[in-house]
């Protein structure tokens, strides 16, 4: 997300002298549409070679978004055509192993992008949306459609599915006691022979889908009194970590917007958010799927540091309340920061990401894909409110080590962690880290930082393994960043006063930026504004 505004800031600064005499502004040129402004670049991304890029931006006076082409070299940008959106890359991409192959999801379908040739294979056409894209192991690719998990085979061409997970009551299980019904089975044997006619067809389904390689696994059945939060499938395909919450939960009545200038004619009502404070957030407890078995195992929060501990202990007992008992409700971290379940490469751990309801405590936690058991590998804690941002972590190549981010020393920092090792700090001082992307290599992390001023980021490199933080770029505004396929050279999206955002190229080892885009209007470029003073 962007850090600044500095368009909006600067029509509100009061402080600052020009250069030359500003040029006046009307009330009717200050409240116009800002399509006179001219757009921002909104997204861009690479295309699959490096030698383009591709970006969007708003149609003037209107809500559509056109997607534009321009080499990456410099030179005169075309808008992708109806008919050859199907060319198109995506700004969210899974690299395989060897970095000669990506996956993405592109309206929903999934794609495979040879980085070699350029072949585009389409592995999906459906009306239905898949998420989760991950390249497996075996050099296949796995996605899933709500909380159906599939993968594809490379060699053979071939889509299983591999994972259906169901919030509800598994048939074979028994029923709970009931008087009447037992008393029924007992006395008529035409309903026992039904029910053991029933059983029998089912337990022989059950042995021909087992027999038969070419079905798919039966549904895993997760009971009928939660409902699905997330779930994430290993890169072997094999094993899964899902999160789910209590069925019916009320997390609160959202309320009723009345509007009065409607296209009815009438006056409608729209809903609205959860009025803040109503109810917390519903708990969500952690399963860890064996794909293959159907085998459900609970993984324990009990291990978690201070999660019996209430915080507001002492509030509580000066309002002559009891502090709370038993286990803190924690919730997965899957909305804000990308997911918060993340398997290793191999898929033998999982890092799952847990925040506490009440705000004061966020963990990290792993566990093996053989042993339900979740390990704390980090715990940030503050007596006053875990920030939702900074909160970003992964897994280095290696499998074994977490990276991540952390607010601990008061400022966003990046750290790695090993084992039961204490995080070790990568970056530190008075000032933030923040998008932290692992190199194409593996060898270093380039991250936003703001080391000069806060208003100024800039994208920043450091050695896994620690030492000197170096700055990158030298555009005094940069929102966002992408590596190319190759990791030779950097996507920047940057801004600056008076400057919608724009996008440049440079070598990821630093130089000169290639500042490709300059959509401002042709009006707006002739007027003189009043320079900002930063303060």
């Amino acid at each position: 997300m962007p850090r600044i505004l500095p368009l909006s800031l600067l029509l509100l600064t009061a402080f600052g002298s020009a250069h030359a005499a500003p040029t006046p502004i009307t009330i009717e040129q200050a409240m116009a549409d800002p399509d006179w402004i001219g757009p921002p670049v909104e997204s861009a991304w690479w295309s699959w070679n490096g030698q383009q890029v591709e970006y969007t931006l708003k149609r003037k006076g209107s809500a559509v978004r056109d997607t534009f082409r321009l080499p990456s070299a410099g030179g005169v940008a075309q808008q992708v055509a109806d008919d050859q959106r199907g060319t198109l890359d995506a700004a969210s991409r899974v690299y395989d192993s060897s970095r000669q192959r990506m996956a993405f999801v592109r309206n929903g379908d999934v794609f495979v992008r040879d980085l070699r040739s350029g072949a585009l294979t389409q592995l999906t056409r459906s009306n239905e949306r898949a998420s989760g894209v991950n390249f497996a192991t075996d050099g296949g690719v796995i996605w899933n459609v709500g909380n159906n998990w599939f993968h594809w085979d490379a060699r053979s061409g071939v889509t299983r599915q591999v994972a259906q997970l169901k919030a509800d009551k598994n048939p074979a299980d028994p029923p709970k006691a009931d008087t009447l019904r037992d008393q029924q089975m007992r006395t008529l044997a035409t309903l026992r022979n039904d029910r053991a006619q029933r059983e029998e067809l089912r337990d022989q389904g059950e042995r021909w889908r087992q027999a038969d390689p070419t079905r798919a696994p039966a549904p895993v059945f997760l009971g009928g009194d939660v409902e699905i939060v997330d779930s994430v499938l290993s890169p072997d395909a094999r094993h899964l970590v899902v999160a789910t919450k209590p069925k019916g939960y009320d997390e609160g009545r959202g309320g009723k917007m009345p509007l009065y200038v409607t296209e009815s004619g009438y006056e409608e009502a729209e809903d609205t958010r959860t009025r803040v404070g109503r109810d917390d957030p519903a708990p969500n407890s952690f399963w860890l799927v064996d794909a293959a078995t159907g085998k459900v195992q609970p993984l324990a929060l009990d291990g978690l540091p201070g999660i019996t501990t209430d915080p507001l202990a002492e509030l509580r007992r000066k309002a002559g309340k009891d502090a709370l008992k038993g286990n803190r409700p924690v919730e997965v971290m899957s909305e804000f920061m990308g997911g918060g379940i993340r398997w290793n490469a191999d898929g033998s751990q999982a890092a799952i990401m847990l925040r506490a309801i009440d705000n004061k405590d966020r963990w990290i936690a792993t566990t093996s894909a053989t042993n339900a058991r979740l390990e704390t590998r980090h715990r940030l804690t503050d007596g006053g409110w875990i920030n939702w941002s900074f909160n970003d972590f992964g897994w280095l190549p290696d499998g074994r080590t977490l990276w991540l981010l952390s607010e601990e020393s008061g400022y966003s920092h990046l750290y790695t962690q090993s084992g039961s090792a204490r995080p070790r700090a990568l970056t530190s001082g008075n000032w933030e880290t923040s998008a932290p992307e692992v190199s194409a290599d593996g060898r270093s992390f380039y991250f936003l930082c703001n080391q000069k001023w806060p208003g100024d980021y800039e994208v920043c490199n450091v050695d896994v393994n620690g030492g000197a933080v170096r700055e990158v770029t030298a555009l005094d505004g940069v929102e966002d960043f992408s590596l190319s396929p190759d990791g030779q050279q950097l996507l920047v999206r940057y801004s600056a006063p008076y400057l919608p955002a724009q996008i440049a190229v440079q070598p990821a080892a630093g130089g000169e930026a290639r500042k490709l885009t300059d959509t401002r209007s042709a009006e707006f470029k002739a007027r003189q504004w009043i320079q900002p003073q930063m303060v």
